[in-house]
Formats: C-alpha cells, sequence, structure tokens
C-alpha cells in the first residue's frame, strides 16, 4: 500500500515537471504569441529584437512582444498586392505607431523597452521586417 501510494506521488510529481518544462519550451518559442493569420509559403524569422516574412499570400492579424534597444523601431514593408497595417503599442498599452495599407515603405518609430507589434493583412503578398 505504502509503495503504491510513492509512486502515485512519483508520477503526479513528473508528470507536472513535464507539462512545467513544455510550457516553458513552447513560450521561449513563441508559441505564447497570438496567431489568427493564414499564410501560403511563409517564410520568416522572429527574434526578441527582430521579426520579418516574406511569403505568397498572408491574411489575418498576427501580434508579437519584441524589444527595443537603440530607442527606435524601423518598419519595412514590401507590397505586391493585398493590404498590410502595422499597429505598435508601448508597454503601458499607448498605440505609438498605427497605419493601414502601408504599400512598400520605411518607418522610423521612436520607442523603447518592450513593444506589442500587431499585423494586420488582407491576402498579402510581400513582405514586412521589423527591427528593435
Amino acid at each position: 500500500m505504502e509503495n503504491k501510494r510513492i509512486r502515485v506521488i512519483v508520477l503526479a510529481v513528473t508528470a507536472a515537471l513535464v507539462l512545467l518544462g513544455l510550457f516553458f519550451m513552447l513560450r521561449s518559442c513563441g508559441a505564447g504569441e497570438r496567431t489568427r493569420a493564414n499564410a501560403i509559403a511563409y517564410v520568416g524569422s522572429k527574434t526578441p529584437t527582430h521579426w520579418s516574412g516574406i511569403y505568397y499570400s498572408l491574411d489575418g492579424t498576427t501580434r508579437n512582444t519584441m524589444r527595443v534597444k537603440n530607442g527606435a523601431l524601423t518598419i519595412t514593408t514590401t507590397t505586391q498586392s493585398g493590404v498590410i497595417s502595422i499597429t505598435v503599442q508601448d508597454k503601458k498599452g499607448r498605440i505609438i505607431f498605427d497605419e493601414e495599407d502601408l504599400g512598400s515603405a520605411t518607418y522610423q518609430v521612436e520607442a523603447s523597452g518592450k513593444v506589442k507589434v500587431t499585423i494586420e493583412a488582407e491576402n498579402h503578398e510581400g513582405s514586412f521586417d521589423i527591427r528593435g
């Protein structure tokens, strides 16, 4: 009876540790970011200070939290067709950049610390590059 109880406790602790490890692994890969976008032929990169993607089609909304190092966020978009819009919020939730239908352009946005970047795309073919 005592051995059975110890085995159950060990099994429960082991399962909890595995789930906790899986949670932190997925969180470090950006799995906690909200994305409701469909992409076709998407190739992208995501680090704490850089987020980019090039694709045949992006449709929907995707968000990423980034860190700004040098006091400015550089946003570059290229548009072949469709629409891409980008909103940036500072750590207090204030909107510091909000542009719709960017086309092909480059913007410098004064920012510091962590920012939340939201991309909304409507059948957008092209690319984006955001550097902190």
